[in-house]
């Protein structure tokens, strides 16, 4: 495997924010568009269509689920512990965010099917969210090592990764500074923000230009 710089480790973080948090606002987007026409459509084909999806619906379906597992790997391959951990964090942001989609559905008229699928995809993302924090906050929000590739030692009794046994994997781990705490917060905070923005401009650009 190679070797990961510091640099590289602080913009494999971002990227894999700002393209995550991108993703699932384009998703988020998509779900609402088409709960909101009763939860089905379809676009092209042959066929008569009953309900025409949505402007952007079928570019950002696919794109979304794409660039959502692009944005997982890079921070993987890159960050490599390094900040919040995306790989960790992005299976309860997206039910607890889907949840919210059905949830918001159910409140315009969609149904009781809508509440209770709203109900399931929360409790997947939450089961998992309270599990992960009680093991290992510190790998969690902070992440396992510094940007120069420092194991963080785990607080007592607690580990450095929810899957990993032992409290540190280098021989000289340090405890976590509150400049640490400051980068790693930081740029998934401002990553992701840009990315949701970028994300509802792009969907507000594509679906202004179809009407």
């Amino acid at each position: 495997m190679f070797a990961v710089t510091p640099p590289l480790r602080v913009l494999g973080s971002i990227a894999s924010w700002l393209l995550f948090s991108l993703a699932f606002t384009l998703l988020f987007q998509v779900s609402l568009a088409v709960l909101a026409i009763g939860g089905s459509c379809a676009s092209g084909g042959p066929y008569e269509i009953e309900v025409q999806c949505p402007a952007g619906v079928e570019l950002f379906a696919p794109l979304s689920i794409f660039a959502g597992l692009a944005a997982v790997a890079i921070g993987l391959f890159l960050a490599r512990g390094f900040g919040s951990a995306l790989e960790l964090l992005s299976w309860p942001i997206l039910f607890v965010g889907l949840g919210l989609a059905f949830l918001f559905a159910g409140a315009q008229g969609a149904g009781g099917g809508a509440y209770l699928i709203a109900g399931l995809f929360i409790l997947m993302g939450v089961v998992p969210l309270i599990w992960a924090i009680r093991v290992s906050a510190l790998r969690f929000l902070l992440g396992s090592r510094s940007a120069a590739g420092v194991d963080f030692a785990a607080p007592r009794n607690g580990r450095a990764s929810p899957f990993s046994s032992a409290a540190w994997t280098s021989s000289d781990p340090r405890t976590p500074r509150a400049a640490d705490w400051l980068a790693s917060l930081s740029i998934s905070v401002l990553s992701s923000a840009i990315g949701a923005l970028l994300a509802l401009a792009w969907f507000g650009a594509v679906a202004h230009a179809r009407t």
